[in-house]
């Protein structure tokens, strides 16, 4: 099993010990952040980068999905720290 497939396995498990549904979306969104070297990325960025990359996803859906995302990887970096 290649690095990708199991961070992607890592991911789908982490969505959904966070009470999220796996979705196309919400994968792809988390695979741009994982691939960008940019440290912060917009709404728009995201957007942007999903329609460069040949998939269609509305800017409207990007915010429904970094909204519960970003609260997720919130409360993963507090129980590091």
């Amino acid at each position: 099993m290649d690095l990708s497939t199991k961070l992607k396995m890592s991911e789908d498990k982490n969505l959904r010990k966070a009470g999220l549904k796996v979705t196309l979306p919400r994968v792809r969104i988390l695979e741009i952040f994982e691939q960008s070297n940019e440290r912060h990325l917009s709404a728009e960025d995201v957007y942007n980068k999903i329609r460069d990359s040949g998939d269609e996803v509305g800017l409207a859906t990007v915010y429904r999905v970094l909204t519960p995302v970003s609260y997720t990887h919130l409360r993963a970096h507090e129980a590091v720290l």
